[in-house]
């Protein structure tokens, strides 16, 4: 079943008929029509992947760049640099930066739907494991891993269900194991999807995640103190809780270290959230003190000004940083600013980058669920937006009508 974003129009595409709204596609992943809520939930995180990391918005301001020169008259335009950035393949690593957003949906894929269950359908549907991942899943199963009676599930089904996907989809996850060894692989479980999260929120992901991992690798190494707060994820079977705490707490260490790296690198790094709100205004630098500091480095990037969805969006998630303050999500990091919105901002984009975790979903879903979902007979959800709002049925024609314009360009550049 092919199903994609339209990061332009941010419209999710579905290629089956129509199906009547449900939110357990969201929230049930592993028991209410499983093939489907896999789809819906996984183009789900690519939505929140393109709201919160700052290279992904980066890509879709470059496309609404060109779509609103092509209204003004001008030609469809060829992919910009970052469009080549997103989809060309590292030659020192082997996978591109839109290898990573992927490998990083297909880790929530793992943890919502079950490593078992997940592993089970793949197979089922014809995938052959090489001969490495073959033992690996034969070792686990005689050891009676692969279960499905409870939310458990262990560093080596999580790993055998990333090496399935296959090819460079895998490679962030394998490099990561690589980079940290066999006394600390069990950790990738829970630095994987921040690493890759804070890597797609700089120019250059691939090169930064690589960077992230060794930097991660090295503090993890250190932090002895925390050896008996580690230790249940050592174990065989982990709980998607204590998962959740230990990813929490890792966001809160290790978000200052990448940071430092970026800005050693000669940039400044933002979250999605950040740059959304600079981008939507057309604010190109931002004022910290005595100096002005450009986005991205990136003086001439095109903005996502005058874009209706993504301001729309945009609003959403700075109440989205709020409604999770209220309800306790961001109480270790409240005091680390005192505009509470700069702690809003911080507690959103933690959320966004786990958001596979059973509570910070359920507000991720009441906030920001993608707003609309278009099936194969043209016939849509407006799940993220209210019909019988004014407000937001203006909101779900510009969409459409953002969707049809790009689809028009897309037609006159291919030349069909």
């Amino acid at each position: 079943m092919r199903a994609t974003l339209n990061r332009v129009s941010l419209v999710t595409e579905i290629d089956v008929p129509h199906l009547p709204p449900d939110p357990r596609y969201f929230t049930h992943l592993h028991s209410f029509n499983t093939q489907i809520s896999r789809v819906i939930f996984h183009e789900a995180t690519h939505y929140w992947q393109q709201l919160s990391q700052t290279f992904m918005l980066m890509v879709a301001a470059e496309d609404w760049g060109r779509l609103q020169r092509f209204r003004d008259g001008g030609d469809a335009e060829a992919a910009g640099p970052l469009n080549s950035i997103l989809r060309r393949p590292h030659p020192n690593f082997g996978y591109s930066a839109n290898d990573l957003a992927e490998s990083a949906s297909r880790y929530w894929d793992i943890l919502n739907v079950g490593p078992h269950n997940l592993v089970e359908s793949d197979l089922a549907t014809g995938v052959v494991m090489d001969d490495e991942t073959r033992d690996l899943y034969d070792r686990a199963s005689f050891a009676g891993l692969f279960r499905s009676s409870d939310d458990g599930f262990s560093q080596l089904t999580v790993e055998i269900a990333m090496r399935i996907s296959g090819g460079s989809y895998a490679l962030p996850y394998l490099n990561l194991l690589a980079k940290l060894g066999d006394r600390y692989d069990p950790q990738a479980m829970a630095l994987f999807p921040l690493l890759a999260h804070w890597a797609l929120q700089t120019p250059e992901p691939v090169i930064f995640y690589e960077r992230f991992a060794e930097l991660a690798g090295r503090k993890v190494a250190r932090w002895s103190k925390w050896q008996h707060r580690l230790g249940r994820l050592m174990g065989r079977r982990v709980l998607f809780r204590d998962l959740e705490k230990m990813q929490d707490l890792y966001y809160l260490q290790l978000s200052p270290l990448m940071s430092k790296a970026v800005t050693k690198a000669g940039y400044k790094m933002y979250t999605g959230g950040e740059f959304l709100r600079y981008s939507t205004q057309r604010i190109h630098t931002i004022q910290a003190g005595s100096k002005s500091i450009t986005v991205m480095n990136m003086p001439t990037y095109d903005s996502l000004a005058g874009h209706p969805v993504y301001a729309w969006a945009s609003r959403w998630q700075e109440e989205f940083g709020r409604a999770a303050m209220r309800e306790g999500r961001g109480d270790d990091l409240r005091n680390l600013f005192r505009n509470p919105d700069d702690s809003a901002t911080l507690v959103a984009d933690r959320l966004l980058a786990l958001p596979g975790g059973p509570e910070g979903r359920a507000l991720l879903i009441e906030y920001l669920q993608p707003p609309i979902h278009r099936f194969s007979d043209d016939r849509t959800w407006f799940t993220g937006v209210d019909p019988n709002n004014d407000n937001n049925l203006a909101i779900a024609q510009e969409c459409m009508a953002i969707h049809n314009a790009w689809e028009e360009f897309r037609k006159v550049r291919r030349g069909y």
